[in-house]
């Protein structure tokens, strides 16, 4: 099964979602991903960066979980698997899928409890 190959990689910074006042598209920073469904902008970026957007609201404090593996589309269940191992800790996620792998956001004070729920289902950790 494919959890049987899940590495993850913890980021070491901070991180900040926010959503954007009258964003043009237009930084000085590059953010870890940026989406507009049409009425408005979110931005991931680390928290160290805030001062330089506007925002309407802002959730700090999250740390971001890279599975370190290539997802193929044709791939059912497998971000079914994870949230359901980190609802069942209580653990409130975030998630941003790129084109051949996922991303899950996790606040920072959740971090450890997140560690064991994902190794209980077969997922090895690297930090960095």
């Amino acid at each position: 099964m494919f959890i049987n190959d899940c590495r993850i990689k913890i980021r070491d910074e901070v991180y900040a979602v926010a959503r954007m006042k009258g964003f043009t598209g237009n930084l000085n920073f590059i953010p870890f991903a940026q989406v507009y469904d049409g009425e408005e902008w979110t931005l991931v970026l680390r928290e160290e960066e805030l001062g330089n957007i506007e925002t309407y609201s802002v959730e700090k404090g999250w740390r971001i979980l890279t599975f370190r593996m290539i997802l193929p589309f044709e791939m059912v269940g497998f971000l079914s698997r994870i949230s359901a191992a980190l609802a069942e800790a209580g653990i409130p996620i975030f998630v941003i899928s790129s084109y051949s792998t996922d991303h899950i956001l996790v606040k920072e004070k959740h971090i450890p409890a997140a560690i064991r729920a994902l190794q209980k289902i077969g997922c090895d950790f690297q930090e960095g």
